[in-house]
C-alpha cells in the first residue's frame, strides 16, 4: 500500500469509485435480496479509510488482513466499515453473518443516521 502514499485524496477516491463502488454495486445487483456483504478490502479503500480516520496509520496483527462489511441501506446507498480479522475469514459470508458483524462494528449513532437516511429517501419517493 506504500504506493498509495503519493496519491492525492482525489486520486484515491477515483480509484475507490472505479473499483470498490463498482464491485459492491454489481454484488447487490446480482444478489437483490442481500443487504449485507463481507469481502476483502481493496488497497485504495484501506488508504481512503486511513486518510479519513484521524489515525496516522492503522496496523494489522500477524495473520490478519483488512476486511470490509458493506451495508446496502437501499439500492444506490451503501455504507462500509473496515475491520481487521484473520485472513481465513470466510470470503462468502452469509447474509446473517455479515449482518451480525455489521451490528458488532457499527456505532449506534451511525446506525441511527443510516436509518434516518433510509426514511428520508423513502418519504421523498412517496
Amino acid at each position: 500500500m506504500a504506493e498509495m502514499n503519493h496519491l492525492s485524496d482525489t486520486e484515491v477516491l477515483r480509484r475507490v469509485e472505479e473499483t470498490v463502488w463498482r464491485s459492491d454495486r454489481a454484488f447487490f445487483q446480482q444478489h437483490p435480496r442481500r443487504r449485507f456483504r463481507i469481502r476483502p478490502a481493496w488497497d485504495a479503500e484501506v488508504e481512503d479509510f486511513i486518510r479519513h480516520s484521524g489515525e496516522p496509520r492503522l496496523t494489522l496483527r500477524a495473520g490478519d488482513c483488512w476486511w470490509i462489511v458493506v451495508h446496502q441501506v437501499r439500492p444506490g446507498a451503501r455504507s462500509r466499515l473496515l475491520f481487521a480479522a484473520s485472513h481465513t475469514l470466510p470470503f462468502e459470508a452469509s447474509e446473517k453473518d455479515a449482518r451480525r458483524i455489521w451490528s458488532l462494528l457499527c456505532a449506534p449513532g451511525w446506525a441511527a443516521t443510516l436509518r434516518e437516511l433510509d426514511q428520508r429517501l423513502t418519504a421523498g419517493m412517496s
